[in-house]
C-alpha cells in the first residue's frame, strides 16, 4: 500500500492510489479529491432564502388557515408598519395588486420586486413543509 493511505482514507482515495503510480500527479489529484470530499460533507441541501423566511414569519403571524389572500393582507400590513415605524419594522415596502408585484428590501441585494407567482410558490412551500422541515426563521440566521 502507498504512503497516501491513512486515517482520512476513503474508497475514492483508495481507488486512486491503487490505479495510479506514485508521484506528483497523484499527490495533486489526491489533494483535489480531499478538497472535494470536504466540500461535499458541508453541503446539506438548499436552505430557505430571505423571502421564504419572511413569508414563513407572515404565515406564523396570521395562523391557520394559511391562504395566499391572507398572506397578501399580512404583507400589506407589514408595508404599512414599515411606512409608520421605519425600515426596521418590516422588509416589505409595498404590495401592488394591480400589477401583482410585491416590493421588499433584501438586506444584501437591496430593493427587489417579485411577482405574485413567486409569493404563491413560497406560500405553497410553507404550507407543504411541516415545521421541523422548514425551520422557524427566528431560530436561524
Amino acid at each position: 500500500m502507498s504512503s497516501h493511505a491513512g486515517a482520512d482514507s476513503c474508497p475514492a482515495i483508495d481507488n486512486l492510489v491503487a490505479a495510479m503510480p506514485a508521484g506528483p500527479a497523484l499527490d495533486e489529484i489526491l489533494a483535489l479529491v480531499r478538497i472535494g470530499l470536504a466540500f461535499k460533507s458541508q453541503q446539506c441541501g438548499r436552505h430557505p432564502g430571505f423571502l421564504a423566511k419572511e413569508i414563513r414569519r407572515a404565515a406564523l403571524r396570521i395562523g391557520e388557515p394559511v391562504t395566499f389572500e391572507r398572506i397578501l393582507v399580512e404583507l400589506e400590513n407589514a408595508a404599512v408598519r414599515r411606512d409608520r415605524d421605519g425600515e426596521a419594522a418590516s422588509p416589505f415596502e409595498s404590495v401592488n395588486r394591480i400589477w401583482e408585484l410585491v416590493t421588499y428590501h433584501h438586506p444584501r441585494r437591496g430593493r427587489i420586486q417579485v411577482t405574485f407567482k413567486t409569493i404563491r410558490n413560497k406560500v405553497a412551500i410553507c404550507k407543504k413543509l411541516s415545521p421541523p422541515d422548514f425551520p422557524d426563521p427566528a431560530m436561524s440566521g
